[in-house]
């Protein structure tokens, strides 16, 4: 309903007793102002609209965000609307044997360009790069989830490889040596491949971890050393920045021919 009229009712009522000539010129009045005042309500009328449709589709773009998309990554599948109203993309269908990323890390360079470095796991648990056909096909999927004027190049470094002098594990001598070496071998394994929500690799949260396995007192490294972007480094402060986001263990921890895990029953 236009305002014209509602202004026009309200100056009658208001001035009910008005001459011919006062009654037309307080009608272009209402005329003048309604009109306005149906513009505006109709401006703001779609601005509401165009908010409201804007944030139906908006999306929370944080690391966190980006992060998960990488692992939500279907191998062969095409992406499509799941969600009509808020013009979700995503898959038909959720498949986790299909979720080939295992490892994902964002970061960003000198420049402020953000990248993805995104990895994959083999048979014996051990993170892999993706292969070049890999790589593009996840590129491809990722373009979709680009915030508007966002860039963010997918990459899939080498792993970084953790070794060390020696590993001393003391555990209990109730428990047989080859179970605690199985126990050992599953548990770095299984560590390499734990999702991992910082690039920061703390040692003492490794020798913890290995101390928590079943039948282990006490575990400690001795001269920890990482290899990553073709050089060597040690830890400061008890902590190593995994420059790809995710790692190894260098096979010698677990190979116990080497003789780099030293046992001690206690």
């Amino acid at each position: 309903m236009s305002l014209i009229n509602t202004i026009w009712d309200n100056i009658q009522r208001t001035i009910p007793a008005m001459n011919t000539s006062n009654a037309g010129i307080l009608r272009k009045i209402a005329e003048v102002v309604g009109t306005v005042l149906d513009i505006v309500r109709l401006e703001i009328l779609r601005s509401e609209q165009t908010i409201a449709a804007a944030a139906k589709i908006a999306r929370v773009t944080s690391e966190a965000w980006y992060v998960e998309k990488a692992y939500a990554y279907q191998q062969g599948d095409q992406v499509v609307v799941v969600n009509e109203a808020t013009q979700e993309l995503g898959y038909a269908t959720i498949d986790a044997t299909k979720q080939i990323i295992k490892q994902a890390s964002m970061g960003s360079n000198q420049e402020g360009l953000y990248y993805i470095n995104v990895a994959t796991a083999d048979a014996n648990n051990n993170v892999v790069s993706l292969t070049q056909d890999q790589l593009d096909a996840f590129s491809a999927y990722y373009r979709n989830f680009w915030g508007v004027g966002a860039q963010i190049q997918a990459a899939s470094n080498a792993p970084a490889v953790l070794s060390a002098d020696k590993l001393y594990v003391r555990f209990d001598k109730s428990y047989n040596l080859d179970t605690i070496k199985n126990s050992i071998n599953t548990g770095l394994h299984d560590l390499q491949m734990q999702r991992r929500t910082t690039n920061i690799l703390y040692i003492n949260d490794i020798e913890s971890y290995i101390s928590g396995l079943n039948g282990i007192k006490d575990a400690y490294f001795s001269e920890v050393k990482v290899s990553q972007d073709g050089s060597i480094t040690t830890p400061q402060d008890g902590k190593i920045v995994l420059n790809p986001g995710y790692f190894n263990f260098d096979p010698n921890l677990y190979d116990f021919t080497k003789n780099i895990t030293i046992f001690e029953a206690i």
